[in-house]
């Protein structure tokens, strides 16, 4: 009998967990829709995001590229987005739209102009990945006696769709969060996590429902 529970303590030990994704629109403008901006065309600016967070974020736009230019036709992904606007000496344009958009949550419509006609598209996706969360809990465990953990990891991004008139189009934004207890423990890392929020968040915008492929 105490083989078989220590048995059963032990399989439960071993049980891994993975995140559980959410993805969704906030809102969108009555022009808006993914065939639309298909058709017009949009590019993918390069990822935002804070402070010590390069390791994230670059296989996070590696993996928007690859989710958006599976679902749609005309996307300019963000490395090639970068490299044509550094070739029309349009950086500091782009600079001045995000710093002035963060400041003053109003878009410069000029410079929104110049950017899609340099581009030739109608639409610009804006993407800010988020702080990766990571905590944990202690407490007492009744069934047990004795205490408790529980560890919560998490990683976010929010996204916008800006037009070439300076309006917002669309935003959304995605969240993979895993949460572990005494007898399981998180199978991701963060940058697997944002991963998968980059997959779910360009899913969320063509309205594709995200379906993780590691855990089906």
């Amino acid at each position: 009998m105490v083989l078989s529970l220590m048995a059963g303590l032990s399989l439960l030990q071993s049980c891994a967990v993975s995140s559980t994704v959410s993805a969704g629109s906030t809102y969108q403008n009555d022009t808006f829709s993914p065939r639309r901006m298909d058709q017009a065309g949009f590019a993918i600016l390069p990822v935002t995001a804070g402070a010590d967070l390069e390791g994230y974020r670059r296989p996070f736009g590696d993996k928007l590229n690859q989710t958006a230019t599976g679902i749609f036709k005309n996307v300019i992904p963000w490395d090639s987005t970068m490299l044509l606007l550094n070739q029309a000496e349009m950086v500091q344009d782009y600079q001045q739209l995000i710093k002035t958009y963060n400041e003053t949550a109003i878009l410069d419509q000029s410079i929104t102009r110049k950017l899609t006609e340099t581009l030739q598209v109608e639409y610009l996706l804006y993407v800010r990945l988020g702080q990766p969360e990571q905590s944990r809990d202690v407490g007492y465990n009744y069934l047990t006696g004795g205490i408790s953990s529980t560890e919560t990891q998490a990683v976010s991004a929010f996204a916008k769709i800006w037009q070439s008139d300076g309006d917002v189009a669309w935003e959304g934004s995605a969240t993979a969060k895993a949460v572990s207890g005494d007898y399981t423990y998180i199978a991701e890392n963060h940058q697997q996590q944002a991963e998968k929020v980059a997959d779910a968040l360009i899913r969320a915008i063509a309205g594709v429902a995200f379906t993780d492929t590691a855990n089906p």
